[in-house]
């Protein structure tokens, strides 16, 4: 049996309260032609992102398997993500200072970024453990600025404290769907409460600062508080600078153990293929093929020129290789774009709706295109609203909507012979 060359497992999505993926799952060998359709906002590109790891999915995996074993697992970022989120409600709730729920804030955001940014390559230990140095540096170099603020100026940092729980209180409340008059009479008069105690708070301080420069002793008073705030710099600053040594000796003894492989070489061998194409316009039509080859690749120069004239040629570009991107048409550039990835000898080509930006006259050409890769055996997914292609190049047709997988198979299962009723609507509406 033919093993996959990519697995999507239970593949979900958040953005912020918003679910965008709910539960992928995708088998991908090498030859298919994989078409997604569906409704705009379905969660397709979005999908083709997760999969280019343009975007951290909040669970599920993703496997790789070919010349860079990979695995990228979310579900730990997600719980993490929950239980902080629960204690940073619960603080609010008992009116916690802004600095302390700023802190347990940022606590959660490193746990979740240094996850996040740590894609298992052949040994991504190392990779994890510098990415959490360095957020751990920035957060205790962030922690010593914040104890010096509040340490030479306490009274601001009290009123500070006070207008964030003003903020929040104000915050929840807008959170509230559909208030009734009487939820609304009671917020009223509760934020009044706090605005008074906030005035009478401004008004105390100012006070008592009137009062200490009234003291005989208020120049000994500023001039100690010169010197409190001078050794304390001084302080603070020595010891960043030990951390930062203590950091980098750390790091740099990691940086030892790495593989070379990166994330840039997993994303040239699952290349992806933008309906805006993102073409380079300071370079011109050879050298956009050029430069992934020799930055990500290490290809040498002149290698690297063969390889992208060969892809032009294939594309039909071989005869404005030297023309600037803003010289070409909406049709030439995304040929171009076709020929950029296939100049990183991928395994997998993501397209993201690859003719939606064209004018119709162009779309047939990079159609054309796609297909000559196809039949020969190039591995592809294709996000398209072009239900011909879909029909006639694919060998697998996924629909989607609102998130989810809501039919898969072959295209004459799903366009001539649909289960789902939503998607004969679909199929029915785009003829």
């Amino acid at each position: 049996m033919e093993h996959s060359i990519l697995s999507v497992r239970h593949l979900k999505k958040d953005f912020g309260t918003t679910s965008v993926l709910k539960d992928i799952s995708l088998e991908v060998k090498k030859g298919d032609v994989i078409a997604i359709i569906g409704p705009s906002g379905s969660g397709k590109s979005t999908f083709l992102r997760c999969v280019n790891l343009l975007e951290n999915p909040t669970d599920g995996e993703i496997f790789y398997q070919s010349n860079i074993p990979t695995r990228a697992s979310f579900k730990e970022a997600n719980e993490i993500k929950k239980e902080y989120d629960i204690k940073i409600a619960k603080l609010k709730k008992e009116g916690a200072f802004a600095g302390d729920i700023e802190k347990i804030i940022t606590e959660r955001n490193i746990k979740i970024d240094a996850i996040n940014s740590s894609f298992d390559r052949i040994d991504n230990s190392a990779i994890f453990q510098i990415n959490k140095l360095s957020l751990d540096q920035k957060q205790y170099e962030k922690d010593l600025h914040n104890e010096f603020n509040r340490t030479i100026n306490p009274d601001k940092a009290q009123l500070s404290d006070f207008k964030h729980k003003i903020d929040v209180f104000e915050e929840e409340f807008k959170a509230v769907k559909h208030p009734t008059s009487e939820m609304k009479n009671e917020h009223n008069e509760g934020l009044k409460k706090l605005e008074d105690l906030y005035k009478n708070l401004k008004v105390s301080l100012k006070e008592k600062a009137v009062q200490e420069r009234t003291k005989v002793n208020y120049e000994e008073i500023v001039e100690k508080r010169k010197q409190l705030k001078a050794n304390l710099k001084h302080e603070i600053e020595a010891r960043i600078v030990e951390s930062r040594e203590d950091t980098s000796k750390k790091i740099n003894e990691l940086k030892g153990t790495i593989n070379n492989i990166d994330i840039n070489l997993v994303r040239a061998k699952i290349t992806m293929v933008f309906q805006s194409f993102n073409l380079f316009n300071n370079y011109d039509v050879l050298g956009n093929c050029v430069l992934g080859q020799t930055k990500v690749l290490h290809n040498s120069k002149k290698e690297a020129i063969e390889i992208a004239k060969n892809a032009l040629k294939t594309v039909g570009m071989q005869d404005r290789m030297h023309y600037r991107v803003n010289e070409i048409s909406g049709g030439q550039k995304q040929r171009v774009a076709i020929a950029r990835a296939m100049c990183m000898n991928p395994d997998i080509v993501l397209f993201d709706e690859p003719t939606s930006a064209l004018d119709p006259e162009m779309v047939n050409e990079v159609l054309q295109v796609m297909k000559k890769l196809a039949d020969e055996g190039m591995t592809m997914i294709v996000v398209t609203h072009e239900m011909n292609f879909a029909k006639n190049v694919a060998n697998k047709v996924l629909f989607m909507e609102d998130g989810y997988v809501v039919e898969e198979g072959n295209p004459d299962q799903v366009f001539n012979h649909p289960k789902n009723k939503r998607t004969a609507e679909f199929i029915g509406g785009s003829k």
